[in-house]
């Protein structure tokens, strides 16, 4: 038998079939030969090509269906999606999560980026101080030719010192420490040149010392400034003290060098001289540097000072091209609120990308950053954006460079402090919305909250002679 039939019932249900198909075109035929009656017309039959799409449904005869349907572009991207989530760096250095449950791992000097740069923004509570410990951290875990300096005025890093055996400095107008703003010659020139660019630096420092807020030097001014600082190194290695000495000379012959070389006096003879006139003795050998300036707010013209003092301190690191640096800012947008401040941030900005180094400023508020003169310059060469949760001022995320549909992402963005931190990313080209979930331990060496504080100090009383890291692994354990 064949599918339940007998042999004769069979070909008896074929023959009956044959008869039907040629039964059916016959009269088929006489229909379209009637249609030629009617006012000349033709007609065509058509079986939809029915044979055939039955035929293809035999396993592996799919090529039997030669017939094509037509789509608009716009309804088939309803089928076919013509774009997919970006799927990170190629090199995956720091770990996010997406919405979907994908990773997407960054690399803050991915190739693709045109300069390193970035800035975080994020409202007190949103995470912004524990996602900068988490990039950083991770940054410094994935080499030890990584490097990380960060200039604080809050306290939010030195936890993140002791993880990495970092160097913390609590910066005082004491004689604890002497910090020289002048690198030896060797460092700035080569073959008998100055580096401008480092030669500027230096000039917008001592205007910065020598001038009130919100006046500039003038052309003839800078090129006596210049001038001093060259003769100085001339005679030999440089304090602040004999370009002091070099603008009395000058001042014999140009008057408007008098001017600065009075104002150094208090920087030299004065109240400030045992902090900038005498050798360094800071050791920045450490992998991570951080320098806190929550000590000078009694002194804010000595903590601007400081602030770019700071970049001729880790002059040994940008020059070293061997490493990667970061550069971290945090709420350091009031040391760059006027002409020289701007000049002299976006001189760290260019000479940090020429020697490997990228430069992160972090702000709790776009208001208070934008209000910066030198906040277009950060802006502009900040190819890697990390907004966090915002109660405010998205109407001014326009001026980050997102676009409508990335700032309606960074509305719905959320967090739960000890739990995760919602991000939205910008890096070069591409954008998307990540979430920030740490593992315990990650938690436990990037928190900054008054509570886990206390919570480690206690661990730490309990178990005397405790090392950081048995310390950290403890607090992981009981998360």
């Amino acid at each position: 038998t064949v599918a339940g039939f007998a042999p004769r019932r069979w070909l008896d249900l074929v023959r009956k079939t044959q008869e039907s198909a040629e039964d059916a075109k016959e009269r088929a035929s006489g229909l379209v030969g009637a249609f030629r009656d009617f006012a000349s017309a033709e007609a065509a039959a058509d079986d939809m090509n029915h044979f055939r799409l039955y035929l293809q449904s035999i396993p592996g005869h799919g090529e039997l269906n030669d017939r094509k349907f037509y789509m608009q572009t716009n309804a088939l991207g309803g089928f076919l999606p013509l774009t997919g989530t970006w799927r990170g760096s190629p090199r995956k250095k720091i770990l996010l999560e997406t919405p979907l449950g994908e990773l997407v791992g960054l690399d803050p000097f991915d190739d693709e980026l045109p300069a390193k740069h970035g800035l975080i923004l994020g409202t007190t509570g949103s995470g912004k101080s524990f996602t900068t410990n988490y990039v950083l951290s991770n940054f410094l875990a994935e080499s030890d030719k990584n490097h990380v300096v960060v200039i604080d005025v809050g306290g939010s890093y030195r936890k993140l010192a002791q993880s990495f055996d970092g160097a913390y400095l609590e910066v005082r107008l004491s004689d604890e420490f002497g910090f020289n703003p002048f690198p030896p010659a060797a460092q700035i020139m080569e073959k008998g040149r100055f580096d401008d660019d480092t030669v500027a630096y230096l000039t917008l420092l001592i205007s910065r010392m020598c001038l009130d807020a919100g006046r500039t030097v003038t052309v003839e001014q800078r090129g006596l400034l210049e001038r001093a600082i060259k003769n100085a190194y001339a005679k030999g290695e440089v304090l602040l003290q004999s370009v002091r000495e070099e603008l009395a000379l000058l001042a014999q012959e140009h008057p408007a060098a008098k001017p600065f070389a009075d104002s150094l006096e208090l920087w030299t003879a004065g109240m400030y001289g045992r902090l900038f006139n005498r050798p360094g003795n800071f050791d920045i050998s450490k992998r991570l540097v951080v320098f806190d300036l929550q000590g000078l707010e009694d002194h804010p013209e000595l903590q601007s000072v400081y602030f770019f003092v700071i970049r001729s301190i880790i002059w040994d690191k940008l020059l070293d091209r061997g490493l990667k640096k970061i550069i971290a800012i945090d709420e350091g947008w009031k040391f760059f609120n006027d002409e020289v401040g701007a000049a002299l941030i976006e001189n760290l900005y260019r000479t940090a990308r020429k020697f490997n180094g990228a430069v992160f400023s972090i702000s709790q508020s776009p208001a208070d950053f934008l209000e910066t003169r030198a906040a277009k310059a950060i802006i502009a060469n900040s190819y890697v954006k990390i907004i966090l949760k915002l109660t405010k001022c998205h109407e001014l995320l326009p001026q980050f460079d997102l676009n409508p549909n990335e700032i309606e992402a960074a509305r719905q963005l959320q967090s739960k402090p000890g739990v995760f931190s919602d991000v939205f990313l910008k890096f070069g080209a591409h954008s998307l919305v990540a979430r920030i979930e740490p593992s315990p331990l990650d938690y436990w060496i990037c928190t900054t909250n008054a509570q886990d504080w206390l919570a480690e100090e206690r661990l730490r009383s309990a178990n005397p002679g405790i090392s950081q890291a048995e310390l950290l692994l403890k607090l992981a354990e009981g998360r």
